[in-house]
């Protein structure tokens, strides 16, 4: 277990979570959106490259044009719990993604998460193939700008489960174009 003291911590070099059975939390939390620790992106494209892992109780905030994590590898049953992606002043770009999956990965599970969006961005999820993968339990707030599409899928997915996803937005300078896409 990787347990990150509260704070603001900046990744300027690309991580590779390679080790099976990790955990990467913060502070336990009610809410996603009070996570006491903060990971920003500087550079892009952190690989998740083994089984088994988990990251709970952390705030993601992306790189404008990157994926946060990128999946090229087979890799199953991870595990994202009370977690906030917060794109809130991020530029525009339909490159900025939350994960990046091209693997056929199965059994992940995503759960009480909160997604915040103020401009056009990229897919929080970008799947290839996934199979029975849990989508649940889920905040997706857009203030600002248009959403082309919240969930690809780039091949058919077998077994996805996606329920208790809300999508909410603020006026009419906000449009969710497509929740799934593929």
């Amino acid at each position: 277990t990787l347990f990150f003291v509260p704070g603001a911590y900046s990744l300027a070099a690309v991580v590779a979570f390679n080790v099976a059975n990790a955990r990467y939390l913060g502070p336990k939390v009610v809410n996603p959106r009070s996570s006491r620790v903060t990971l920003t992106d500087a550079i892009g494209d952190h690989t998740i490259a083994a089984n088994d892992v988990e990251f709970g109780y952390l705030t993601f905030v992306p790189l404008t044009a990157q994926n946060w994590f990128s999946v090229t590898t087979t890799t199953d049953r991870a595990h994202f719990h009370d977690f906030y992606y917060n794109a809130d002043g991020i530029a525009a770009s339909t490159s900025t993604e939350f994960i990046n999956s091209a693997g056929a990965n199965e059994d992940w599970h995503i759960e009480d998460f909160a997604v915040l969006v103020d401009a056009a961005q990229g897919d929080f999820l970008t799947l290839t193939s996934p199979q029975r993968w849990a989508i649940q339990r889920g905040k997706f707030w857009v203030e600002g700008g248009t959403w082309a599409s919240v969930f690809t899928l780039a091949t058919t997915p077998i077994g996805l489960h996606a329920d208790l996803l809300f999508f909410n937005g603020s006026g009419a300078s906000s449009v969710y174009t497509n929740i799934f896409t593929g």
